[in-house]
């Protein structure tokens, strides 16, 4: 009887290797950029006055056919209160992964984030500071292959006047998905 068995176990398990080369094989391509290139002590500044903030990085890749990509950017960013006093200084900032860089980022939007922070002020120049993890992901679906551009971007919900922040190892990965 067990002899049976493993006849018929050994029978179907063939035949599902016989099957498997009809099944598509769906192969995912990873792409990523290095770190940001570094110039005055981190790859990108803005305070206060800067608006609308920079690019804080962007990356063109190809689409080999439509489909899914799955993006995702990392990086760190520190933001101080450069003023004294006895108050606290406000930071807020949404940060979206868009596909256009004229687009304006959003919190709520598939990608994005909020950072809001007060930092106490006190009599020393080069205030309290925080530091940010910016990390974010998206799945975008494309509807054509090709040549296709993400972008990371900020939009200043309220900054202080005297605050900066500066951005550290900003890169981005994708995985396309036929």
């Amino acid at each position: 009887m067990a002899h049976i068995f493993r006849l018929l176990g050994g029978s179907a398990f063939s035949s599902l290797f016989l099957l498997l080369p009809i099944i598509p094989a769906s192969a995912a391509n990873v792409l990523a950029q290095g770190p940001c290139s570094y110039f005055d002590g981190g790859c990108m500044s803005f305070s206060n006055g800067t608006n609308p903030i920079p690019v804080v990085r962007s990356f063109t890749f190809n689409m080999p056919a439509a489909g899914k990509a799955l993006v995702r950017f990392d990086g760190t960013m520190q933001c101080a209160a450069d003023a004294s006093g006895d108050d606290e200084t406000v930071i807020d900032l949404s940060s979206q992964i868009v596909q256009f860089a004229s687009s304006v980022p959003t919190y709520t939007g598939p990608g994005g984030n909020r950072y809001a922070m007060r930092l106490p002020v006190n009599s020393v120049a080069y205030g309290k500071s925080a530091a940010v993890n910016l990390a974010a992901s998206r799945m975008v679906n494309f509807t054509t292959g090709g040549n296709k551009a993400v972008f990371f971007k900020f939009n200043p919900l309220r900054m202080d006047l005297l605050t900066s922040c500066v951005v550290f190892a900003a890169a981005f990965t994708v995985e396309t998905f036929p």
